[in-house]
């Protein structure tokens, strides 16, 4: 109760000289919650179960920013609060990004996050299929074929594992599965009722001013019309306007702190608070997540 206390006015808390040595300990410590149980069902990105329900952080490729963003937040269930535990730091670089999202909510443009909170955000996630290769290698960790996706080869297993995550599933003639959902945008924090930007509408609008990387492999990996892994448009399907979307990567980028991590560190994460990304790095680096319910 006093770290969940803690988490609803500070947003983030780390433990540092513990003797948490290894993934079992990390295992042991975020016990005291309950795990969120859908696990990383319906992400993003590709993760690896470590031990229990500890896995592997994301893993874009080092050289890039992974932008400020609420875990999971596009998707109609979310973890609570997220845990990372430190196993190994990089040489250099590798930072959590730390975002304040009451800042960014203040700061966004009033416009969007009326007509966000009003008309929610339509989600169309589209699963390549299988025996398809992504054109890009940066493409391939986004758009993943529904078999990686739902670790199962029955297309009728995928599409119940969509109908359990809130999805309407759609079998392309390609053997491509598309899934679409209506999602609030805004949503009220459980504890504090404080009304957060809950979306991840900034990361999945790649330009050359917000990422250029993606922005070019997008570029190049899709023609005109051709289904991407994930494009939104307010709840009623009208367009939402790049123009008012790119600022809130400088907005996130502002209010976030970089906070180098050391051997042993673990850190929990108000997941409605507090956006979490990652600086570019050299070495290896180790670190993993816990999702929690709460």
């Amino acid at each position: 109760p006093a770290i969940d206390q803690m988490l609803s006015s500070a947003g983030a808390i780390v433990l540092r000289g513990f003797p948490i040595n290894r993934s079992a300990d990390f295992a042991r410590v975020t016990k005291s919650y309950r795990p969120f149980e859908q696990g990383y069902l319906g992400g993003g990105e590709a993760r690896k179960t470590v031990v229990g329900h500890v896995m592997t952080a994301g893993a874009l490729r080092s050289d890039l920013f992974i932008e400020p963003h609420q875990e999971m937040s596009y998707l109609p269930n979310f973890p609570k609060i997220l845990s990372f535990y430190c196993r190994m730091a990089p040489v250099t670089g590798g930072a959590t990004m730390l975002c304040d999202m009451r800042e960014v909510s203040a700061r966004i443009d009033p416009v969007l996050f009326n007509t966000v909170a009003e008309k929610q955000i339509h989600y169309v996630r589209n699963y390549r299929a299988p025996g398809t290769v992504a054109s890009h290698p940066l493409i391939g960790q986004y758009h993943k074929t529904w078999m990686e996706n739902f670790n199962t080869k029955d297309p009728a297993e995928a599409e119940a594992a969509c109908r359990a995550l809130g999805f309407e599933p759609h079998w392309r003639d390609d053997g491509a599965l598309e899934a679409t959902y209506t999602n609030p945008g805004v949503i009220a924090h459980p504890h504090t009722g404080e009304q957060i930007w809950f979306n991840q509408l900034a990361t999945f609008v790649h330009t050359p001013r917000t990422n250029a990387a993606l922005h070019q492999a997008f570029t190049d990996a899709y023609k005109p019309g051709e289904p991407q892994p994930l494009t939104t448009t307010y709840g009623d399907g009208t367009k939402i306007p790049v123009e008012q979307i790119e600022p809130i990567v400088a907005l996130q980028r502002e209010f976030s702190v970089t906070f180098p991590r050391n051997h042993g560190d673990v850190m929990l994460i108000d997941n409605y608070l507090v956006g979490h990304g990652r600086t570019p790095y050299t070495g290896r680096r180790d670190i993993q997540v816990a999702l929690l319910g709460g």
